[in-house]
């Protein structure tokens, strides 16, 4: 989980800042948001918010295409 942060501080360029992990539970990814420490504000979610919308439009459609989950 260090090595994590750590990676994360260097790629967004400051120290400053706070780890939020949580389970998006539709998709089942997990989500870690990078949030600036001095105002609480979200600088980076990943994987993005697009990416999870399109994650969770496909897996609606499944059961479509696929005959069982893998």
């Amino acid at each position: 989980m260090e090595e994590i942060s750590r990676a994360i501080r260097q790629e967004v360029g400051g120290e400053d800042i706070r780890l939020k992990f949580s389970v998006d539970r539709p998709t089942g990814q997990i989500v870690v948001k990078v949030i600036d420490g001095k105002d609480g504000k979200v600088i980076r979610e990943i994987p993005p918010s697009e990416l999870l919308a399109l994650a969770k439009s496909m897996k609606e459609f499944e059961g479509l295409i696929f005959d069982e989950h893998v």
